[in-house]
Order: structure tokens, then sequence, then C-alpha cells
């Protein structure tokens, strides 16, 4: 698996139904941010239907997309674009330069593991994260779909 850093945009500065591209986002940040990788995602809003748009660091795996969600299950936290995909599973992401349509869905049990010791190898701040939450974090997996 490979681990792709993004910008440092958050949900606030690329949401609202924003169609902000990652170029704009990224000359928005400075150039330590335009020489990072990035991943896009427009979900679906749980509550408004409106698309919703947020920049993420994201991995790579077998040819699907990974992104870890901050917070926890079992805690208040989690982010709104988790939240979206737990309704809608359907999303779009620009990631190298290409749109795709993606299924999202929470990686468990052995996908999890496998997954989770990955991003932990290649970016142990994860583990930090996982330490310090009340439960466990979780591990979205993105499939391209037709």
């Amino acid at each position: 698996m490979s681990i792709h850093r993004a910008t440092t945009a958050t949900s606030r500065d690329v949401a609202s139904g924003s169609e902000e591209r990652p170029k704009e986002i990224r000359s928005r940040l400075g150039d330590a941010a335009a020489m990072s990788d990035d991943l896009v995602i427009t979900t679906v809003g749980r509550k408004t239907g409106r698309p919703r748009t947020t920049t993420h660091f994201y991995g790579a795996d077998r040819g699907h997309l990974v992104l870890v969600g901050p917070g926890s299950e079992a805690g208040p936290h989690l982010p709104g674009w988790y939240r979206d995909l737990m309704v809608n599973p359907d999303a779009e992401v620009r990631v190298d330069g290409r749109t795709l349509r993606v299924r999202a869905h929470t990686a468990r049990g052995a996908e999890r593991r496998q997954l989770w010791k990955t991003l932990v190898a290649r970016e142990p701040v994860y583990q930090r994260y996982a330490d310090a939450a009340r439960g466990e974090i979780p591990v979205v997996v993105l499939e391209e779909t037709a």
C-alpha cells in the first residue's frame, strides 16, 4: 500500500457545495501543499442531499483507494464525510488528475486488520490516533464503479 499526503485544506475550505479543483486548493495553500498528492471526494450530504467536498490523505491497496476517518466509531465526532458515506456509499473522487465514481465500505475483520497494519507501518501517526481514540478508527475502502 502506498500513502499519499493530501493538502491541509479542511472540509470548511472545500465544502458547502464548493466545486474548487485540487489545483486551486493547492495554490491557495502554497508550494508545500502544491507538491503533495491529494484525493478530493464529493459525497452526498446525508441531511441535505447536496454535494459535499473534502480533501484527504489516502492510501492505495490492490487497486482500491483507502481513507482513514479521524475520530472513532464509538465517539461522537465522526467526520461528516464518513457519516455521509454510511448513508449513501456512492461518491466521486478526483485523484491523480482523474475523476472516478466509487462505492465506499468500511473495512471490517481481516480486511481492516491487514489495511491497518499496512497503514501504521507506513504512517506511525495512525497508531497514535488509535491509542487516543475511544473506539476503532474507521478505515474506508473506495472501489471504482462503472
